[in-house]
């Protein structure tokens, strides 16, 4: 049993003015939901018919960066994923989710780098049942 997955994609950055950048993307797809972070299966296979039915899926995100200074950067990003679920998928079947986050990174120096992020997620299911989760999260690097 085989089935043949398709997708288009389409991204960009845009340089609105000095230090301002626009980032997009946006794709569609069948059997390519596998390709996304928490996205939903690339296929289910269906009892009826005995076969492999590929899940139709569109992604987007739009960002937007911006440089305070030259240690100082910020970005906010805006992101979802809608499926075209198939009937015979169950009710907890993702539906759609939805996520945005802001962040604020600081770059002292050369090899060192200090961020805080705020995020927040949703998710709705096929059958509707609904639900969010929001983060506040701190990171550290130093390259070598």
């Amino acid at each position: 049993m085989t089935a043949t997955g398709w997708g288009l994609a389409a991204s960009g950055k845009f340089m609105l003015v000095e230090r301002n950048n626009l980032l997009f993307e946006a794709s569609y797809g069948e059997g390519v939901g596998g390709y996304y972070n928490d996205g939903p299966p690339n296929g289910v296979f269906d009892p009826v018919n005995s076969e492999i039915e590929l899940l139709p899926v569109f992604a987007y995100y739009v960002g937007y960066e911006h440089s305070w200074s030259k240690t100082l950067s910020s970005a906010v990003l805006y992101s979802a994923i809608e499926v075209d679920n198939l009937v015979s998928q169950p009710e907890d079947a993702l539906k759609k989710t939805a996520y945005f986050s802001l962040n604020l990174i600081w770059r002292p120096d050369g090899p060192l780098m200090f961020g805080v992020e705020f995020l927040s997620g949703g998710r709705r299911d096929k059958g509707g049942a609904e639900g969010t989760d929001n983060r506040l999260q701190f990171t550290s690097q130093f390259s070598f």
